[in-house]
């Protein structure tokens, strides 16, 4: 994409600039038509994966424009194909995840629409306690909870994937008292910049257990 971008940049300012005068404009327009396509996509990449893997990446400003109502359409929108990549390559790798994600704990996780009544599913990051799986709504520090947050309150049965495991799980939100605070404390020492997102969202991010339904799921 950066690529086409400069391309096509290059031919608008190489016309403006009159090309058969000045050769060189070509090649200038191409370098910094590709620069700026690379720093968008690059900024939109690092939100999807400051979403995933709670990155301290400056994605708050996200954040804020979605507290101010402005772009969230559009943004929804190229994550979710940034999600639509994440899980086609966890599912053909059986869970593995290679390049920036290599070595984290991702889930993929379905939940059924609250309004819709489809299927929704996200890579999320977890922690392992006990039996359970354990996940936070932190939505990158922004001022509302994630959707499968609102999917699962309303339909608590969900479907999970870790590695080549699938398996039904029973989600149960915990969203206050000394618990919450021992699994969120303990997902921070794993992604510290959890506990700027909490400062940045203006809420107390809600922590999600997620035990399996069958003896041995998830092991």
């Amino acid at each position: 994409m950066p690529l086409i971008g400069g391309l096509v940049m290059a031919v608008l300012l190489g016309y403006a600039a009159d090309l058969g005068a000045y050769p060189w404009c070509g090649f200038v327009a191409l370098s910094i038509g590709a620069l700026v396509m690379a720093v968008f996509h690059g900024m939109r990449g690092a939100f999807w994966l400051n979403r995933v893997l709670g990155k301290p990446i400056p994605v708050p400003v996200y954040a804020h424009r979605r507290s101010a109502g402005c772009g969230s359409d559009a943004e929804d929108v190229h994550m979710a194909a940034w999600d639509d990549e994440v899980i086609e390559e966890f599912r053909a790798g059986e869970g593995r995840v290679g390049g920036p994600f290599a070595g984290y704990d991702l889930l993929l996780l379905t939940t059924i629409g609250a309004k819709s009544g489809l299927p929704h599913t996200k890579p999320v990051m977890y922690l392992r306690d006990g039996d359970r799986l354990v996940i936070v709504a932190s939505n990158a520090g922004a001022p509302r909870n994630p959707a499968w947050y609102y999917n699962l309150r309303a339909h608590p049965t969900v479907t999970v994937q870790v590695g080549a495991e699938l398996f039904e799980a029973d989600a149960e939100v915990i969203d206050a008292g000394p618990e919450r605070d021992r699994l969120h404390l303990a997902m921070v020492a794993i992604l510290p910049a959890l506990a700027e997102y909490e400062r940045t969202a203006g809420r107390i991010v809600p922590v999600v257990a997620l035990t399996p339904r069958a003896p041995g799921g998830a092991g």
